[in-house]
């Protein structure tokens, strides 16, 4: 989804500089893209995030509305940290900046692998309430690390072989139980978990949180964590199942791609020549100390202003 013709084309350029084969069809605002989804499927959707009459967020929004599982990239030209770490934690799969559009080239079937994952995931947790076969064959079959805590009055849990695998164990080493899994979590994360747990097994809100386990090389692991609990009669929390997944690699690349962001404002705000860019409507988005300088005008003056 994206208006600029330019920006369109350079989006296939990289995708295609990248390796990646793939037939893209463009849609340049909110009916084009309600109808695009009516029509066909597709393995992802790409969008900017500010187009005259949409956003990357409401048409995020419409896609999860309809309960699409596909995966949600956001390609514009600027987005600050607190709007970026927001699309993450709404459930985009990432977001790349269109001055480094190279990186669709990883970004793209990262992002369709997760998503493929994910579905995947929760299927296995669905065939789990049903029999205890197919719970056998989902842990066989998946990549995730997943565990089962049939009775929460009694410490004792099952781990699947995956989750010993990600904290660096072989099957044994550790006792399977609730006290050991959270000694494992580290000190600064162990607050928000222990939050997060409760409010599911009080509240049945969601229980999906992202926090750090202590790896037995002595580093930290980053993972996300999901699941559901069970409710007898009464409405007590009875068992509870879930899945762990390593997202260390991601959280690698989002702190690579922060540095590499602060570089680039510390870089613009200390030049002398002037930079200064457009919104799709011409209008100023960006205007940096040196701009001032060279052409007499601040900042709040120039911002919102066609050139």
């Amino acid at each position: 989804m994206e208006d600029n013709p330019n920006d369109a084309e350079l989006v296939r350029y990289a995708l295609a500089a990248g390796g990646v084969s793939c037939l893209i069809y463009l849609v340049t605002g909110r009916q084009a893209f309600c109808e695009a989804l009516d029509r066909s499927d597709y393995d992802i959707i790409l969008a900017d995030y500010s187009l005259p009459d949409y956003n990357g967020m409401a048409a995020f929004e419409e896609v999860q509305r309809r309960g699409l599982t596909l995966p949600f990239v956001l390609v514009t030209g600027a987005l600050g940290e607190e709007r970026a770490i927001d699309s993450i934690k709404a459930g985009m799969s990432d977001y790349v900046l269109k001055a480094n559009l190279m990186r669709l080239a990883t970004v793209v079937p990262r992002a369709i692998t997760e998503t493929n994952a994910e579905w995947q995931h929760q299927l296995a947790l669905e065939n789990l309430r049903h029999s205890e076969e197919r719970f056998d064959l989902a842990v066989r079959g998946s990549g995730a690390g997943i565990w089962d805590w049939p009775d929460l009055q009694n410490p004792e849990m099952w781990w699947s072989p995956r989750i010993f695998e990600v904290l660096g164990y072989t099957e044994g080493e550790l006792e399977p139980t609730i006290d050991q899994w959270k000694e494992l979590i580290l000190s600064e994360d162990k607050p928000d978990f222990l939050r997060v747990f409760s409010d599911h097994l009080e509240h049945r809100s969601a229980y999906d949180i992202e926090y750090r386990m202590l790896h037995r090389a002595g580093h930290s692991v980053w993972i996300r964590a999901r699941g559901s609990a069970l409710w007898d009669a009464q409405g007590r929390a009875v068992r509870m199942a879930g899945y762990i997944q390593d997202i260390s690699d991601r959280k690698i690349a989002e702190n690579e791609n922060r540095r590499l962001n602060e570089n680039y404002r510390a870089i613009t705000q200390t030049v002398n020549e002037a930079i200064v860019m457009l919104n799709p409507a011409g209008e100023i988005s960006f205007w940096n100390p040196a701009a001032k300088d060279i052409f007499g005008f601040s900042r709040n003056e120039a911002m919102g202003k066609n050139l």
